[in-house]
């Protein structure tokens, strides 16, 4: 009788003892990981900065964003209103910048747009009220007709004021000198002078 109640009570305390160890590991395992998701074990790290829980215990990668590497191209485009002439600049991209997003891509060049960003090719595109580099713009200055050379960025360089007074001419260039007469070349700016001399 005596046997089988010290049967009894080890099978009572052993039962005990299992009922606190499964009891305890839960809450440990619950403790590290509230959200009751299964963690990855060693051999399946995962980057928790590509992936996202999407419910039902169910990890989905994210598309990864590309970002500039040491062979990337820079394109720049500018668009020029006033003449309707893109230039297109190509460049190696900086050192300092290798290993960016679109995001901070953007940050080093304000004012532009991005038209495509992929991992070997930026095309950056803005859009400029002047004329692009190369023209000349004949305006009214104090009276006579100065000529200016259009440079990046859309501004305009004076580059000579003639002795011609806007007085003399007819009403309808005297409009077009307030509003700024685009020429593509030096050459049309001495041919249009010397037809007024004329």
């Amino acid at each position: 009788m005596k046997s089988l109640y010290s049967v009894k009570k080890i099978a009572l305390v052993c039962s005990v003892v299992l009922v606190a160890a499964f009891g305890i590991g839960y809450l440990v395992t619950y403790e590290k990981n509230p959200d009751g998701m299964q963690r990855p074990d060693a051999a399946e790290t995962v980057d928790e900065s590509t992936r996202r829980d999407i419910g039902d215990d169910t990890v989905a990668d994210y598309v990864s964003r590309p970002k500039t590497t040491a062979a990337t191209r820079l394109i720049f485009k500018s668009y020029y209103s006033q003449c309707g002439h893109t230039v297109v600049e190509r460049r190696e991209i900086p050192g300092s910048m290798v290993g960016l997003s679109e995001d901070l891509i953007l940050k080093q060049y304000p004012g532009w747009e991005v038209e495509k960003f992929e991992t070997d090719e930026i095309i950056l595109y803005r859009q400029v009220a002047g004329a692009c580099p190369g023209h000349y713009i004949l305006k009214e200055e104090n009276g006579y007709i100065a000529i200016y050379e259009t440079v990046d960025g859309g501004r305009e360089l004076m580059i000579d004021i003639t002795d011609i007074p806007v007085s003399i001419l007819r009403f309808r260039d005297q409009q077009r000198l307030r509003e700024g007469m685009l020429l593509d070349s030096m050459e049309e700016v001495n041919r249009y002078l010397e037809d007024l001399g004329s």
